[in-house]
């Protein structure tokens, strides 16, 4: 198993930070419009996706050696 390097776990911590704020902000603005918040789909749904392309752009920027 390979050395977790700083680089890394600085994209892994801005990664989580990233989510709770999108899970924050999603909630409060769906209660905000009175929007449902019935499932966790309601919840996780969009907060989700937008980490998860920022995953892979900070992924492929890594690789190159831009991040």
């Amino acid at each position: 198993m390979r050395r977790r390097c700083q680089r890394c776990a600085r994209a892994r911590s801005k990664l989580l930070s990233l989510f709770i704020v999108l899970l924050v902000a999603n909630a409060a603005l769906k209660i905000q419009f009175s929007l449902p918040l019935n499932t966790t789909q309601d919840v996780l749904l969009i907060p989700s996706l937008v980490t998860a392309l920022y995953a892979v752009i900070t992924a492929l920027r890594m690789r190159r050696g831009e991040g």
